[in-house]
């Protein structure tokens, strides 16, 4: 396998994973997700309204990012907004001290900054396509 396929299947399977995080909170109801949210962080030192406002664009965050490395459109943009919201969450977590879920964000993270370090790897992407045709 050459490295451009390999940068494909790992940008693919985290853009298959961050965009099926937020498909499935939206088609379970972003209320109830926000509620949820609220529920678990009501005794920190977060905001209430904070906390259920990201809650309410999480999941659009997460369908959109998903959709945009999956495909390869905009690729180093997503990558960064996919890594801002995974320094939120992990702000989040830690606060409520919550380190087995942290550590899991940080797998996400790593994967993140994999992509950006390997992005002229990025073959195989809408990116590439759009750069190639000719107006």
């Amino acid at each position: 396998m050459n490295t451009e396929t390999a940068y494909l299947i790992i940008r693919m399977a985290l853009g298959l994973n961050i965009f099926l995080h937020g498909f499935v909170r939206i088609k379970a109801g972003r209320q109830n997700f926000k509620a949820a949210l609220e529920d678990e962080f009501a005794n920190t030192v977060l905001n209430k309204k904070f906390v259920g406002l990201f809650a309410l664009c999480l999941p659009f965050i997460e369908y959109v990012t998903g959709l945009l490395l999956f495909s390869g459109l905009l690729t180093q943009p997503a990558i960064i907004l996919g890594s801002l919201v995974m320094l939120v969450l992990i702000t989040g977590k830690s606060i409520k001290g919550d380190w087995q879920t942290v550590t899991f964000q940080m797998i996400y993270i790593a994967f993140y900054a994999l992509l950006e370090i390997l992005l002229r790897f990025n073959f195989f992407s809408a990116d590439r396509f759009i750069a190639q045709v000719q107006f």
